[in-house]
């Protein structure tokens, strides 16, 4: 069974020497887009033919990748005005791409070597490379780091060759602290003699909240690893987890997907409809923001960047000049950085990306309530409400019934409507309202509905 193809997220960025980014760096405007928006160019190494943004943390840093002029892939960093070259030797292959940055500027990547053979990465935060210990069984050689919280907790996958003639290698979800190995997350389920079993943990967040993809016998299911359990999330692959509980992944047939609690909702496509076929989602920040890219409408590979916010799909636009644009990574602040050419058939650049505007806003959710029983009642009786909320962003929700006699409060992983009946001991009357907040603070209340007790 071969790992995860649907995970491009956070491959690569470039970080430059103070006097390499002089020559390279400029802020410019794109342009087609769809919101206020601007980029910072960075470059390319002198004589290089590539860079590309992949990763950046609260703070700004970004880690990634550039070429040199002979052609060599460099892992670097660069975050508070400054550019550290990460430890060049630390892969055979030399190209392992930083996939993930913590806000104590540790990363984590992988790259393939060739077959099921990789080099895995951990750079601390002095940019020295760290080796993660393998599973018991394993010879090491296929580790793949993939997300790192900001305590240091990493999460990836290794291989261990199977005992068994015919059968295939099993693929085992790890979680490692730092460099040191944590536990093997096991399997989702155990699948039939001869058929695989396989689990690829892909992100983490500061809970340890685990997500990733796993494999029994022919199905894939996205998973959510929590408290030392796994919650199947249905079939699909689950990529990012953000601190609210939010799960970025693909539903079936590659269709990009949240999930909150265990309810899928698909991602709607740049330029209209619901469902966004073709579309790569790559990073989640805790703000429910997501970025990716879709195919444009002409041209050969013509991707155009894009930002999901407040349930809309929004063009982040192109360089000038350019005809090519992809986003890779967002912080809690919506600084997006990823990839793009400045001149159609050049060299891509790495990318950063600042929206601005009304589509930064968040979407007000919209409350009613509806009494399904009596509101005229005599003394000792109840009545019961049904409040319904409806929201294109993301949860979770908190909610609250005002009975005038009191309140209950609840969280909802969903939108829709959550029923609560309310007993009245002392004559007189009551306004109950309904109401409900998202997840970045905006609340919308409910019309009264007036109950007489006598």
């Amino acid at each position: 069974m071969a790992p995860p193809t649907t995970h491009p997220r956070r491959l690569a960025l470039v970080s430059l020497t103070a006097g390499l980014m002089a020559a390279a760096a400029s802020l410019v405007s794109i342009a087609p887009a769809e919101a206020a928006t601007t980029v910072v160019d960075l470059g390319l190494l002198p004589g290089g033919s590539y860079a590309s943004a992949r990763a950046i943390n609260t703070g700004g840093g970004i880690v990634g990748m550039v070429t040199d002029s002979a052609g060599a892939f460099k892992q670097a960093r660069f975050a508070g005005g400054s550019a550290t070259l990460l430890a060049s030797s630390c892969c055979a292959s030399s190209l392992a791409a930083p996939l993930a940055l913590n806000d104590s500027g540790e990363a984590v990547g992988w790259g393939r070597v060739y077959g099921s053979l990789s080099d895995p990465a951990y750079w601390n935060a002095a940019g020295v490379t760290v080796p993660l210990q393998p599973i018991a069984g394993s010879t090491g050689t296929g580790i793949r780091a993939y997300d790192i919280n900001n305590s240091g907790v990493i999460v990836g996958s290794d291989v261990k060759p199977s005992t068994a003639f015919g059968a295939p290698p099993e693929y085992h979800g790890v979680v490692w602290n730092r460099g040191t190995l944590v536990r093997d997350l096991g399997f989702l389920g155990q699948a039939a003699s001869g058929l695989s079993n396989a689990t690829f943990a892909q992100g983490i967040n500061d809970a340890g909240d685990i997500v990733g993809e796993a494999v029994v016998g022919m199905d894939r299911h996205a998973f959510l690893w929590r408290g030392g359990a796994f919650t199947d999330l249905g079939p699909g692959s689950a990529l990012d987890i953000n601190s609210t509980g939010l799960v970025l992944g693909y539903a079936p047939g590659l269709v990009p997907a949240t999930w909150t609690g265990t309810v899928r909702k698909n991602l709607p496509a740049l330029g209209g409809g619901t469902t966004a076929y073709g579309h790569t989602v790559t990073d989640l920040n805790n703000g429910g923001d997501i970025v990716g890219f879709a195919p444009a409408t002409t041209g050969p590979l013509q991707d155009t960047a894009v930002l999901w916010r407040g349930g809309k799909a929004i063009n982040l636009g192109r360089a000038p000049g350019g005809t090519v644009s992809r986003a890779y990574g967002i912080n809690d602040a919506g600084q997006i950085v990823g990839e793009g050419n400045v001149v159609a058939g050049g060299p891509m650049h790495a990318l950063m990306w600042t929206v601005s505007g009304s589509t930064a806003t968040n979407t007000t959710p919209t409350a009613t309530a509806a009494a399904t029983t009596t509101t005229s009642i005599r003394v000792g009786g109840s009545v019961t409400v049904k409040g319904t909320f409806t929201d294109p962003d993301n949860g979770p929700w908190s909610y609250t019934f005002t009975w005038g006699n009191g309140s209950t409060t609840g969280t909802a992983q969903t939108a829709g409507s959550i029923t609560q009946s309310r007993t009245f001991t002392k004559a007189g009357t009551y306004k109950v309202t309904f109401s409900v907040t998202d997840a970045k603070g905006a609340k919308a209340t409910s019309s009264s509905i007036t109950v007489r007790v006598s």
